[in-house]
C-alpha cells in the first residue's frame, strides 16, 4: 500500500563504482527506531534500507546490503556464501541524519562483484527498500516496507521482480 512519505533512490556508475543513494523523508525523526549498533543481520529491524543487486541475472547470487540511519552496515553475497562467510566487498558507507529526512550514501567497488566494468547497455537487478518503524502502522508487526520494485509480498528477495538498472557510456 502507499506509504505516506516519497522514499526515493538515485542509481551512477563511473565504470569503478556503482553509487547508490536513498533519501528517506521522516516526519517523525524524533521517533526513528535504532537499536542495532553493530553489522548484524537483525540492521534491518532498525529504521533503514535495504539494496539488492543482482548482477547478472542469470544465476541465484545477489548482493544484499542493509543500512540503518545510524550508518551501521550488513552485507550479504546471497548464495554465494554464507552471512559469516561473505568477503569484504570495500563497500563505502555514509548516512546523515536532518530535521525532515535521512539520508545514505553507498559507493560499492565494481572490481570486488565483477571481473568487468559492466558495457554500455547491459541490464542488472536492483531493487530498494525501506525499513520504517517511526509510527503506529497497521501493517505487519507495526511496520512499514515500501519498494522501488514491489514484490507483492512482504519480501523483497523475489529477483524476478527486481527492476532494472542500464549502465550507459
Amino acid at each position: 500500500k502507499p506509504q505516506d512519505v516519497n522514499t526515493i533512490g538515485y542509481v551512477a556508475s563511473d565504470g569503478e563504482y556503482l553509487y547508490l543513494a536513498v533519501r528517506c523523508p521522516e516526519p517523525h525523526m524524533d521517533k526513528l527506531k535504532l537499536v542495532q549498533m553493530s553489522p548484524n543481520a537483525g540492521v534491518c529491524t532498525d529504521d533503514s534500507i535495504e539494496i539488492n543487486i543482482d548482477m547478472d541475472r542469470a544465476t541465484e547470487d545477489y548482493i544484499q546490503i542493509m543500512l540503518n540511519a545510524n550508518n551501521v552496515p550488513w552485507f550479504w553475497w546471497r548464495t554465494k556464501h554464507s552471512p559469516q562467510d561473505t568477503p569484504d566487498l570495500g563497500i563505502k558507507t555514509a548516512v546523515f541524519r536532518g530535521t525532515n529526512e535521512w539520508t545514505c550514501e553507498l559507493a560499492v567497488p565494481l572490481s570486488k562483484i565483477v571481473a568487468a566494468a559492466p558495457k554500455p547497455g547491459e541490464q542488472w537487478g536492483l531493487n530498494f527498500a525501506r525499513n520504517r518503524y517511526t509510527k503506529d502502522f497497521k501493517d505487519k508487526k507495526g511496520e512499514a516496507l515500501s519498494q522501488w520494485c514491489p514484490a507483492f509480498v512482504w519480501s523483497h528477495h523475489i529477483r524476478d521482480r527486481f527492476g532494472l538498472i542500464e549502465f550507459g557510456k
